[in-house]
């Protein structure tokens, strides 16, 4: 099923109760931040808060979009029980048919355009979600839009956006990002960078921009392919670019490469205040469209698990998988899963079929680190088939009884830091450079000179015959409901 826009999606989360409406008045400062950050914690559902101190009752907020995996699943038009590992088949699936974008003459972004002195950024409810962050940021979920001035190429991604007045933001631009490929171009030409952030989107829109997508990849045909239909989109009113038509607010602007401002601190995704207090690029905006009551969306960053660690672990297992078994042709691996613990960038996990040759493992990480969505894998865990690569409990039994510390794990020294987020214990220079990251692999299969029968077999539930095994699920789970029924009277 295809969401029209982000209000038939909340429409669908009413109906398989996945959201909680509050209508108490909250305020936007620390208080929505806490709200959804316990929420986050305990698993819970999506939030609207509909009453927000400062605002009237036509201005909403909206978080939690696909903090879970059922609604990830919704998100996608699956049952809210499907398996993690289905819901990364099938955006693995999806995304091998990109869809492009269809261009219409109006939409409901369109309700409402502000121009020059109307221009007001502090309009609509945005949070200061963490106690030590800089200020508030409006750019947790909307997808910014540019294009490459010499292709046209267009490129779609969620960037932080720190409030810094009514009419600009911060835009956190990171060199190795697509974002900062076109920044770099429009320096070079000593123009600003014309940008579109659409807030408020059918979630599929939400979903491709944080996708890490191989160069010259459009992420506007992505959520046409994980939507499995077309995304109406509409000019903008000052900029040469699209937006989605439906999009709740939609703000116009451009990036002067020569202009910076402070931006900072940020409780970032990989679960620390990080980047820093820094002078960064920054976002002027020229017009704002919105729909009549427009409800701004958002996601807090921090500590596992979050929102975005969710999102993360989908897309980039599945993106992993179609350039290791697809693109790159990697003998033996049959499939991939990243862990939002990890905080989905940093670890995965890779199953194969076997271990085929000596020096296997250090082909299929190396092949992994030369890729744009597995650049940031930090920990390389490689196992045999027979593990359930989404269960780290399985995992860390491989890890425990199959690999030998001394001979099946590499430590490799002196990688880029793409973002410069993480907070690993190096000296101050190298951090300043964006170097002295190292990268692990751990090697837990058997090993590749094992010889027929020297496996050991596994001992489980799944070596009892196929009869037994069923007749044994049937006697407990009726052994079950009679115990949860309790004694008859």
């Amino acid at each position: 099923m295809a969401f029209n826009d982000l209000r038939q999606f909340i429409d669908k989360l009413r109906v398989t109760n996945e959201i909680l409406e509050i209508n108490e008045e909250v305020d936007p400062d620390l208080e929505v931040g806490a709200i959804t950050r316990r929420t986050f914690d305990i698993g819970g559902p999506a939030i609207m808060f509909n009453k927000l101190k400062g605002y009237g009752s036509d201005y909403k907020f909206f978080s939690g979009m696909v903090s879970t995996y059922r609604r990830y699943a919704i998100a996608l038009g699956l049952p809210t029980d499907t398996d993690v590992k289905e819901i990364i088949k099938t955006y693995y699936e999806r995304i091998k048919k990109p869809i492009p974008p269809k261009i219409v003459s109006s939409g409901p972004v369109k309700e409402n355009i502000l121009k020059d002195e109307e221009v007001d950024l502090y309009k609509f409810p945005t949070p200061k979600w963490n106690p030590r962050d800089g200020g508030k940021f409006i750019g947790t979920f909307g997808c910014v839009i540019t294009k490459d001035p010499e292709t046209d190429w267009t490129n779609m991604g969620v960037y932080r956006m720190m409030i810094h007045d009514p009419t600009s933001t911060g835009m956190f631009i990171v060199p190795a990002q697509h974002i900062g490929y076109h920044f770099k171009k429009y320096k070079m030409l000593n123009k600003p960078m014309p940008a579109a952030v659409a807030i408020g989107v059918d979630p599929s829109v939400v979903l491709a921009s944080c996708g890490r997508y191989t160069f010259n990849v459009n992420e506007l045909e992505m959520a046409g392919a994980l939507r499995e239909k077309p995304l109406e989109m509409v000019k903008c009113e000052t900029l040469d670019l699209e937006v989605p038509a439906s999009a709740e607010i939609v703000l116009e602007g451009e990036i002067d490469p020569h202009k910076l401002r402070t931006e900072g601190p940020f409780g970032e995704y990989i679960g620390y205040y990080a980047g820093g207090i820094q002078e960064r690029p920054v976002f002027d905006v020229k017009c704002i469209t919105h729909r009549d009551s427009p409800i701004n969306t958002g996601t807090l960053e921090g500590k596992p698990i979050v929102e975005d660690h969710i999102i993360m672990s989908v897309g980039n297992s599945a993106l992993s998988r179609k350039a290791l078994i697809d693109d790159l042709g990697i003998p033996a691996v049959v499939d991939i899963a990243y862990h939002p613990w990890s905080p989905s960038n940093h670890l995965v996990v890779i199953a194969t079929d076997g271990n085929p040759y000596p020096g296997h493992d250090k082909h299929v990480a190396s092949a992994l680190w030369g890729t744009k969505v597995g650049a940031g894998a930090d920990w390389v865990v490689i196992v045999n088939k027979d593990i359930d690569i989404t269960n780290l409990n399985e995992v860390i039994w491989a890890m425990c009884t199959r690999c030998k510390p001394d001979r099946d794990i590499t430590v490799i020294p002196n990688f880029y830091d793409f973002a410069g987020l993480i907070p690993q214990g190096r000296d101050p220079s190298l951090i300043k450079q964006r170097r002295g990251l190292a990268k692990v692999i751990i090697d837990c299969r058997f090993p590749a000179w094992f010889k027929e029968g020297e496996v050991p077999p596994v001992s489980d539930f799944l070596e009892f015959p196929e009869e037994i095994r069923k007749a044994a699920i049937s006697k407990i789970d009726l052994a079950l409901k009679q115990r949860n029924r309790g004694p008859d009277t």
